[in-house]
């Protein structure tokens, strides 16, 4: 993995030290941190009823504020 692109996702979850064996790395931070905000989110919006207007749908609010919320976590730990 290059430095850009640990840049742009946070590097791997659950690095593995010989990737040879494996054909894929593993999932990013960044969607990590997503996928673990996306629980929070969809609780919270389903208990509250809260709307989504200004968004195309419902999952649309949902994905892009547990990826915002990603991003923000990725740059309190001092990654772009």
């Amino acid at each position: 993995m290059t430095s850009e692109q640990k840049g742009v996702d946070g590097g791997p979850v659950f690095p593995v030290t010989d990737c040879s064996a494996y054909q894929y790395s593993g999932m990013g931070l960044r969607d990590y941190m997503a996928a673990k905000a996306m629980t929070v989110l969809l609780a919270n919006a389903l208990d509250n009823e809260i709307s989504f207007d200004g968004y195309d749908s419902f999952d649309g609010m949902i994905a892009e504020l547990a990826y915002a919320q990603a991003d923000a976590m990725l740059i309190a730990r001092g990654q772009p």
